[in-house]
């Protein structure tokens, strides 16, 4: 009868990323300050493998719940969307706005195309919500399109430094 006896299985290709040779994508190294439950955080070389373990309240789902928030805050440019989901800007902060009146924050990636590095802070406003007070970016050289020309390449303006 059908459904029963053997399953066919079939040979799963790694992702595109992740393909012989090449370099896969790969979280570096990651600082969270004043987010959720998590007052100061820097977690540093960070394997192709992470798994998070921890006693009850001690960060794990506040970690996840900040690369939610970055998600919402690059990808969809709703920043403001998430935070009210998630009960308000006060409940986003370390402590409250009282205790922690800002999210900082920088994510150190690497790419088949090189090092790339995202800063951003924003502060506790009225009514209820952030407002950005530091952003920078810094993207690998190679990451940046060359334009086909025979003319010589003007220099761009030099990357955005960060600390």
């Amino acid at each position: 009868p059908r459904g029963r006896g053997r399953r066919r299985t079939r040979g799963l290709s790694p992702p595109p990323d992740v393909r012989e040779g090449s370099i896969p994508n790969l979280i570096e190294s990651v600082r969270i300050e004043g987010f959720r439950s998590l007052a100061d955080v820097k977690i540093e070389n960070l394997p192709m493998a992470t798994v998070l373990i921890g006693a009850n309240g001690s960060g794990k789902s506040g970690f996840v719940r900040f690369f939610e928030m970055t998600s919402w805050m690059i990808g969809a440019h709703r920043l403001d969307e998430f935070v009210q989901r998630q009960g308000g800007a006060d409940d986003q902060l370390f402590g409250g706005s009282k205790v922690s009146p800002r999210i900082e924050a920088e994510v150190a990636m690497r790419t088949e195309l090189g090092r790339n590095d995202y800063r951003f802070a924003f502060a506790h406003a009225h009514p209820d919500r952030f407002v950005f007070t530091d952003e920078a970016f810094r993207i690998s050289e190679a990451a940046i399109p060359r334009r086909r020309s025979s003319k010589p390449r003007r220099r761009a303006t030099p990357p955005v430094s960060i600390r």
